[in-house]
């Protein structure tokens, strides 16, 4: 596991309590690697994590968890602390945790079989965006309650060469040791994107999805600046350069990533495009865009690639979300089988 953190104290304790509560813990060995980007401080919210390395022995189970804590002279930014973190680790399957996300107690024994079952190189599980913090006592209340919207697409390398439709925490891949893949360390946005389609579609990386909820991204209002409209002009233009980066960094993957004119890559490539031209459009105006956004227009691209929605009802949906206004529901997860 690798968990990069940076100046989140709070937040990060309550990342490594999801990974202490692995059920996976009962029954392998468990390597975490914390890498602080040279922020506050971690050293006492890390030691809780590693004190429960000898409450697994004293209970006498096969698991075992070993921490190790990095801490960066200089803030090298997140792809480089995550790099940082894979020259180091040497776990057969690799999984990434942001210091303000969680894990499901289950989340890495069933993505870790699932991948282990099937042959893949990607196990990915479906992850639910929820826009309150979540604890290890609520996070399962949430995810039981069907409500929110959700991450919960197949793996699919041609979905990924229009969009990034994969949460980085939602998914274990194998170490990629000899690949010599690693995040780019060029780039401060879509650095997971790059990082899954030089796997997926560089190196043919296989992988399944399961369809059980067993991540969760915090997606939360006051710390979303597109979504959250500031009263100050400098918040404002912060928003706008904010979405512009994410556009143009969108345009330089496709640029790295070609696709065949009328594929259903450049077609899904010219929704997104529709979805950006959308959001300068509801800027413009004064307006924020709508919170779930961006979760949603994926969902509704992939229908769309899918063929259950055509080019009309896809654009017309984007326009709806972006300006946060109600269209039918996207898709939501629910407990299933394992797809690929």
């Amino acid at each position: 596991m690798i968990v990069p953190t940076f100046n989140r104290p709070d937040v990060l304790r309550s990342a490594l309590a999801s990974v202490s509560a692995q059920t996976l813990l009962a029954e392998d060995t468990v390597e975490m690697v914390v890498v602080n980007d040279a922020g506050t401080d971690v050293t006492d919210v890390v030691a809780v994590t590693d004190a429960f390395t000898d409450i697994l022995e004293r209970a006498g189970g096969k698991g075992r968890l070993t921490v190790r804590l990095l801490t960066l002279a200089a803030n090298r930014g997140l792809p480089a602390a995550r790099n940082v973190a894979l020259e180091v680790a040497r776990g057969r399957w690799v999984a990434f945790l942001d210091d303000d996300d969680l894990w499901l107690p289950d989340h890495l024994r069933v993505v870790v079989a699932a991948g282990e079952a099937a042959g893949v190189q990607v196990a990915h599980a479906t992850c639910l965006v929820a826009d309150r913090r979540l604890s290890l006592l609520t996070a399962p209340l949430a995810v039981a309650s069907g409500a929110g919207v959700r991450f919960d697409q197949p793996y699919d390398p041609q979905a990924l060469l229009v969009s990034n439709m994969l949460p980085i925490h939602a998914a274990v891949c194998r170490h990629p040791f000899e690949s010599g893949v690693r995040f780019d360390e060029t780039v401060r946005v879509q650095e997971d994107w790059r990082f899954w389609l030089d796997l997926a579609v560089g190196r043919g990386w296989r992988g399944i999805h399961v369809n059980t909820t067993t991540a969760i991204y915090h997606r939360i209002p006051s710390d979303a600046a597109m979504t959250t409209w500031a009263s100050n002009a400098a918040d404002r233009d912060a928003a706008v350069t904010s979405a512009r980066a994410f556009a143009d960094g969108a345009r330089t993957v496709w640029a790295r990533w070609p696709v065949p004119p009328g594929s259903p890559a450049a077609t899904g490539r010219a929704w997104v495009d529709a979805m950006y031209a959308a959001i300068g459009e509801r800027m413009a105006v004064g307006g924020p865009v709508g919170h779930y956004y961006y979760e949603q227009t994926v969902t509704a691209i992939h229908l769309g690639l899918r063929g259950l929605l055509d080019d009309g009802e896809v654009r017309s949906r984007i326009r709806s979300y972006v300006n946060g206004t109600p269209a039918r529901s996207a898709r939501q997860g629910a407990p299933g089988e394992a797809r690929s």
